[in-house]
């Protein structure tokens, strides 16, 4: 093996071993070694470099991801340029309708949660920043898919398929594409309890010269998003034109 295939297994192995103690936390070498396919001795080198680099956190003889990652992610989300175009008015949003407020994007046929903002009296729904998931399941989702190109569309729904989380998840391919024709002849997308019960979000897609972005979306418990949707809905719509400005012209 060359010394450029030696330094792309190095890599490979380096990335396998941080998505291994992202999905796991705290791990022992013995699980670590077993997971990397490796020695023991081989992946104690790893982890130790790691740890000696701060990128991994050594304690109680358990290994798991440091915070020194989260610069790394927020210098990579700073430079995201949907991110910067965003976030004034994200945080302008969440203070006029006070629910949460989610930014996305699609990546690697995945949606991909930017930036949510959550009331301050509970932890709202929508996972964490950086959670990658399928797109049916919720507005912010089916914003996005409505708008992507029909060799998108097909590819997410291989790679996802239909998993339903409750009773009014969509679950067949016919309904998710007459609800994405819906979405585009309406110009946003509703989750009606498709994640969690009595929850409801509403999300309208980010587009630049008829290309979809992203998409923004508030969301919260179903009778307070009903009793405010009108309002809701201005005050989305208002963000999101100023965000596609931005995109376009900043």
């Amino acid at each position: 093996m060359n010394p450029e295939q030696n330094r792309i297994k190095t890599a490979e192995k380096v990335a396998s071993l941080f998505e291994f103690l992202h999905e796991n936390g705290a791990v022992t070498l013995p699980e670590a070694s077993e997971h990397m396919g490796l020695s023991k001795s081989t992946t104690y080198s790893y982890l130790e470099t790691l740890v000696d680099r701060e990128m991994v956190v050594k304690s109680d003889r358990r290994y798991e991801m440091g915070l020194k990652h989260l610069e790394y992610g927020g210098r990579t989300q700073d430079r995201a340029q949907i991110y910067e175009a965003s976030k004034v008015q994200l945080h302008d949003l969440h203070g006029a309708v006070g629910n949460t407020v989610c930014l996305a994007v699609e990546e690697y046929d995945d949606l991909v949660l930017l930036e949510r903002l959550n009331p301050a009296e509970t932890i709202g729904f929508g996972g964490h920043v950086g959670r990658r998931g399928p797109f049916h399941r919720g507005a912010l989702g089916k914003a996005i898919l409505a708008y992507l190109p029909e060799t998108n569309v097909r590819a997410t729904l291989q790679k996802h398929g239909l998993e339903p989380l409750t009773e009014q998840s969509l679950t067949s391919e016919e309904a998710l594409r007459s609800e994405l024709e819906t979405i585009r002849e309406q110009g946003y997308a509703v989750n009606d309890e498709e994640e969690h019960k009595n929850f409801r979000g509403i999300a309208y897609p980010i587009l630049v010269d008829t290309a979809v972005r992203g998409s923004i979306s508030v969301s919260g418990s179903k009778t307070e998003i009903e009793t405010n949707e009108e309002a809701i809905h201005n005050s989305l719509q208002s963000a999101r034109d100023v965000v596609e400005i931005n995109l376009q012209y900043g």
